[in-house]
């Protein structure tokens, strides 16, 4: 749930504004203003722009995002990860994100309604 949270409040700075073409700066450093660590830029960027030639060749953002996780990140930066990639790297999978987090978003566990118990009167109302 907390990764759907992340990755909602990103998807709303994603819809502020699109860059038209592919930022590798802007990328690094929406991960260093998350504090998402890596160790040199270059393979960063890299690892950023595979994200986008898997999601491009058919991956869905859930396996993306696995595979960020497998990679040794938690969940939460994963997705911000994925985030950053589609935002900076491959803005034309944007709507794709967006789609996809109303999807989850939908797809998620309704509560059930409260129990509401029935009328019933006190006892002073029931003598009236």
């Amino acid at each position: 749930m907390r990764l759907l949270v992340v990755l909602a409040s990103f998807s709303a700075l994603i819809g502020l504004a699109v860059p038209a073409h592919a930022d590798a700066g802007g990328y690094l450093a929406e991960l260093d203003r998350a504090g998402v660590s890596y160790s040199d830029p270059t393979d960063a960027t890299n690892a950023g722009l595979s994200i986008c030639q898997r999601l491009d060749k058919g991956d869905s953002f859930d396996t993306a995002i696995a595979s960020e996780t497998a990679a040794g990140y938690s969940e939460h930066d994963a997705g911000f990860i994925v985030g950053a990639a589609v935002e900076n790297l491959c803005p034309d999978l944007v709507p794709a994100l967006n789609q996809w987090l109303q999807d989850r978003n939908g797809n998620q566990p309704k509560s059930p309604p409260p129990r509401v118990p029935p009328y019933t009167l006190w006892p002073a109302e029931a003598a009236a």
